[in-house]
């Protein structure tokens, strides 16, 4: 039996006044004035690794089943390792966050975030071990 686990993920919309740090709060909602646009966010995660294993992360943004990320040469995202605690002697919690750029929002509503963890096997990707969702809720802004 698998004991590595995503044990949770959380995003934070990147907007005005959101202060940078490693622990960033959970902030799901996304006000817009007209769609389609786009925003970025962090997606924090905690993982419970095995030690001396390579893995690999998955992530994909969708509204209604279809993917919204932007197709990209230039590869911006960019993730960072708050976290990297020893539990025993086999395992390792490490706690990251992920910077994803430019998601298309294309209407108000629920984007589901997926974000899975595969083993890596002498560079081949095996199978998926863990998979969690969460998401991010876009809306119009208010009128004044």
């Amino acid at each position: 039996m698998r004991t590595e686990k995503i044990v949770t993920i959380y995003p934070t919309i990147i907007k005005a006044g959101l202060a940078i740090n490693h622990f960033m709060p959970p902030d799901p909602l996304v006000f817009v004035k007209e769609y389609p646009t786009s925003c970025s966010f962090y997606l924090t995660s905690l993982i419970y690794f095995e030690n001396g294993k390579k893995y690999t992360t998955e992530l994909d943004v969708s509204l209604n089943g279809e993917s919204v990320l932007q197709d990209s040469d230039n590869d911006d995202n960019s993730m960072e390792t708050f976290m990297f605690s020893h539990i025993n002697e086999s395992s390792i919690l490490v706690g990251s966050s992920l910077f994803i750029k430019n998601v298309n929002l294309i209407e108000s509503g629920i984007y589901d975030i997926t974000f899975k963890l595969y083993e890596e096997v002498e560079g081949i990707l095996g199978d998926m071990i863990d998979e969690k969702t969460c998401a991010i809720i876009s809306t119009l802004q208010a009128r004044s």
